[in-house]
């Protein structure tokens, strides 16, 4: 008779469901799972011919038959606008108000999977506690994971898996605590389990003002694919056999408070397959591993060392020097001597002393700008006061010098500027070779550029600063590097322009080149887009700054080692592109204003005789003179100007939604124009030193 009451309602609900428009009309299951239909989308709802099955028409004349006899009542509330999954011992109970949108939600016990083909974002709300519980999603669209005081542990597997390629967001509720562990007891195996008690197949942020405890007995704590952002929240990690976080992409920490805690020896606190990039919040780190954190990318202190060994349950607290705790955390496990403490919080002051203790004894001290020989300070992304050995001096520098990775430098063999003519670099005959042990240190180094100039006058202020704060008192020049990698800048869909990199171009034709002439500062370009566009480089939307930040250029380029006093390589400006074709082939087109030939407010070139043929050639051709600054370099060193012409080497500043850039071509003649950002060009990154 219940069910005969249920079914002769429909009727009702149809009838009146524009009443509701705001409304969901829930469908209860008898196992537990409630279907929701925004009543809105609803045409009808009735039985078939033999009254064994409800069918729901949507509006779009879909329909969906649901077995009368699963469902045990009808009713109706306010709109929902997320998965609600409440587990329950060992059972859950689900409500989903996207099953007719292509949110499909099953579950074993407390084991519940979902499998979405919807193309727009969903949330779920996750809450209560299950022994052996846990939540799979299948999706390809973005996925938002609402921690609401939810308790998982599972005997195998993971406790949240989100199989999508697209983001994950996991927020933690205001004033809750969730906890998900994998307690799984089969023998450890040599290596990495690379399986996680937290596993997602993208891009992962946490976020959020709650507290996440994620505890991990036979794999990493939280593996994603992509990369790992905490935004806010507090997360304590924990693996005893593997790695706390890991991925094959960045892990950025830029609030909240993350304590991680690896297996003791082979485990690591952070594994990072490019960076770990600190920008905010605090950070306890504390594994036999750990992957160091990016002096060149983190804009917040932090100290890096071995500590001890340190038993289980002991509360390491990290002191200033007035005796005031910066912060503390408890021991996760035993770790033994010489396991490695990452720590960071924005308290941490260079040039104050500090001192960790463990369960109140004194085990290590630190006085950064004095240096010590167990642990490291770098102040961000441009200060560097790891050590106290004084700048070493490398004698004059000169245009055509060679740059080796190690930061020292040595004669090219420039004399001077003959400007008569043609113009041409005058070089010692023979031309000096560059010398691969470094003469001071006896190490062995390679070169990785060649200096382009050193008038302060043609270095950005952005540049200076970033060299006064790693200690150098007077820049010496910049350096082009001696190869070059092909890379596009974006994917096409995004404007730099709300990030202050707005258009640049010439009020005039005529104005075009003096306005791009005076902008000598990559680096001020450099700094904006790690600043602004952080997460979208991790993805790689940015290739050219994934590139930079990953370490790939550092690596196949051989360096700037770590501690060399640099910016780091970055993506010249025009400006800077003029200063390396001018200095290196003598031709100093700002000299020979005849030469300028404006095109638009966003192009021009520069031309011996622009009423010449284009292919017309002069006695002394561009790319020659600029590859003799090349000419004496190993061949793994080095990638010269293409004879051909007609390439275009990319820069960093806008016209409109393009890159300018600068190609230079053999007869002497220069363009400067824009192309998509999407094109994938050469690069020949720039540093001052």
């Amino acid at each position: 008779m219940r069910k005969g009451l249920t079914i002769a309602a429909l009727a009702a609900i149809a009838a009146v469901s524009m009443a509701w428009a705001a409304e969901t009309l829930w469908l209860h299951r008898t196992d537990g799972i409630s279907l929701g239909m925004n009543i809105e989308n609803a045409d009808s709802i009735t039985v078939d011919a033999t009254r064994s099955n409800i069918i729901v028409v949507g509006k779009d004349g879909s329909t969906t038959a649901i077995p009368r006899a699963e469902v045990s009542r009808l009713t109706h509330g306010e709109a929902a606008t997320a998965v609600e999954i409440a587990f329950d011992g060992s059972d859950a109970t689900v409500k989903n108000p996207f099953a007719f949108e292509g949110v499909q939600v099953e579950k074993q016990g407390a084991a519940v999977t979902v499998t979405s083909t919807a193309t727009v974002p969903v949330t779920y709300s996750l809450s209560g506690n299950a022994a052996e519980g846990s939540l799979t999603i299948n999706s390809d669209a973005e996925v938002t994971v609402a921690l609401n005081g939810v308790t998982l542990a599972t005997a195998g597997g993971a406790a949240l898996s989100v199989n999508t390629t697209a983001a994950t967001t996991l927020v933690l509720g205001e004033g809750t605590t969730s906890s998900l562990s994998e307690q799984a007891a089969f023998a450890a195996v040599a290596g990495f389990n690379e399986k996680g008690c937290v596993e997602v197949g993208g891009s992962l942020t946490i976020a959020g003002s709650g507290i996440l405890n994620v505890n991990a007995s036979q794999s990493c704590g939280i593996l994603a694919a992509n990369s790992i952002t905490l935004a806010g929240g507090e997360l304590n990690c924990t693996s005893s056999y593997g790695n706390a976080l890991s991925t094959a992409g960045i892990v950025a920490v830029r609030g909240g408070r993350l304590v991680a805690q690896g297996a003791d020896v082979v485990g690591s606190s952070i594994n990072s397959g490019e960076l770990f990039h600190i920008d905010g919040g605090t950070v306890a780190a504390l594994a036999g591993m750990v992957t160091e954190p990016s002096e060149r990318s983190s804009n917040q202190n932090y100290v890096s060392c071995t500590i001890p060994e340190v038993a289980a349950g002991s509360t390491l607290r990290v002191y200033d020097a007035a005796g005031n705790e910066v912060l503390s955390f408890k021991a996760a496990h035993d770790f033994s001597a010489d396991s490695h403490l990452v720590i960071s919080t924005a308290g941490l002051t260079p040039g104050t002393s500090y001192e960790i203790a463990c369960d109140g004894t004194l085990i290590a001290s630190f006085q950064p700008r004095t240096g010590t020989p167990s642990a490291t300070w770098t102040i961000g992304e441009i200060v560097d006061v790891e050590s106290t050995t004084p700048e070493i001096d490398y004698g004059e520098v000169k245009i055509g010098d060679y740059y080796y990775s190690d930061g020292s430098w040595s004669d090219g063999g420039f004399e001077g500027f003959d400007r008569t003519g043609n113009g041409k670099v005058l070089w010692k005959s023979p031309k000096p070779a560059p010398t691969y042990v470094n003469p001071v240190t006896g190490a062995a180094r390679k070169v990785i550029g060649i200096v382009y100039t050193t008038d302060p006058e043609r270095m950005g202020e952005a540049e200076k600063a970033a060299l006064k704060a790693k200690g150098v008192s007077k820049p010496h020049g910049m350096v082009m590097a001696s190869q070059w990698i092909l890379a596009s800048w974006d994917n096409g869909q995004y404007d730099e322009t709300e990030i202050g990199l707005g258009v640049v171009e010439g009020a005039t034709p005529e104005d075009l080149y003096p306005t791009l002439n005076a902008l000598v500062s990559g680096y001020e370009v450099y700094e904006k887009m790690v600043a602004n566009r952080y997460s979208g480089i991790a993805i790689g939307t940015y290739p050219v700054f994934n590139y930079l930040l990953s370490g790939a250029v550092d690596n196949y380029m051989g360096g700037p080692a770590k501690d060399a006093k640099t910016t780091g390589w970055y993506v010249p400006t025009p400006a800077q592109m003029f200063d390396i074709i001018r200095n290196f082939s003598g031709l100093d087109f700002t000299e020979n204003p005849e030469w300028y030939y404006p095109v638009t407010t966003t192009r021009f070139n520069w031309q011996r005789d622009k009423y010449l043929s284009f292919f017309e050639k002069y006695p002394e051709n561009l790319i020659p003179l600029l590859n003799v600054t090349l000419s004496t370099l190993k061949d793994n060193e080095k990638a010269d100007f293409p004879a051909s012409g007609d390439v275009n080497y990319m820069t960093c500043i806008f016209p409109q939604t393009n890159c300018y850039y600068c190609m230079p071509i053999l007869d002497k003649y220069v363009s400067c124009e824009p192309l998509y950002k999407t094109n994938i060009q050469p690069v020949r990154f720039v540093l001052a030193f």
